[in-house]
């Protein structure tokens, strides 16, 4: 999308059923495209159940893939209950440290939050549960995940508000709880950009937890990206864009 007349620049899509993904989030690092979701499958409800969550960096000119990591999450899923629930699940590459961070949330499974060197081949595969060297952190009810290089790792815990994540087995620290329901959020010089799914964009200090400001949004809002000069909230309905202010 071209943000000076924000009309459709270019699409890109992929025919293959076998390796379609129903995205869930993406991410610009670097010269690549971070795309991340749960692959499709037609056979989602058979005796052997698994829906594998997959990320996949694309050349930013082409859409060709560079690398891939296939997570399956049969078994982080079964909870041996009838009642198949889908889990919410996140992605984030911090390219400075080559670090894959992965959140997920289930209703009936433990809430984690794993984070793992990328692979050195080009396309992996591994049980979520099983991923080598990761290391596993302590989340609750994790909507989103993301890094900041300067101030560490995020999660949105939904009406729980924003939280820090603490080091592997400690418990996150809350940064804010009243932003509404945070579903994604994005830190910039300090400030952390939230959105809020029931309409809204809050801006707060990430070192002391005070509210900067909100600005109301008309539709429902599913997430959020801060460049130097931008932020981008994506709604049901569109892609808005405007400046970012100053402290």
């Amino acid at each position: 999308v071209d943000l000076e007349t924000m009309q459709l620049g270019e699409r890109w899509s992929h025919d293959d059923q076998e390796e379609q993904l129903v995205v869930d989030g993406l991410q610009v690092a670097g010269d690549q495209l971070i795309l991340w979701g749960q692959r499709h499958d037609p056979d989602i409800y058979d005796g052997q159940y698994s829906r594998p969550f997959v990320i996949k960096a694309l050349a930013l000119d082409a859409p060709d893939v560079q690398w891939s990591v296939t997570l399956e999450l049969g078994d982080a899923i079964d909870s041996g209950s009838s009642y198949i629930q889908l889990p919410n699940t996140d992605a984030f590459v911090d390219e400075a440290t080559s670090t894959v961070w992965v959140s997920f949330g289930h209703i009936h499974r433990p809430d984690r939050v794993m984070a793992f060197v990328l692979p050195e081949q080009s396309h992996a595969s591994h049980d979520f549960l099983d991923l080598p060297g990761a290391r596993q952190l302590t989340a609750d009810n994790p909507k989103s995940i993301f890094v900041d290089a300067d101030s560490g790792a995020y999660e949105t815990a939904g009406d729980a508000g924003l939280f820090r994540l603490g080091a592997e087995h400690e418990p996150p620290q809350l940064v804010a709880a009243d932003v509404g329901y945070a579903v994604d959020a994005r830190v910039h010089d300090g400030i952390a950009y939230v959105a809020d799914h029931g309409g809204a964009l809050h801006r707060i200090d990430v070192a002391t937890g005070t509210q900067l400001g909100t600005a109301s949004i008309d539709d429902w809002v599913e997430g959020v990206e801060v460049t130097a000069d931008v932020v981008l909230v994506a709604t049901r309905t569109g892609v808005f864009a405007a400046a970012v202010d100053a402290r």
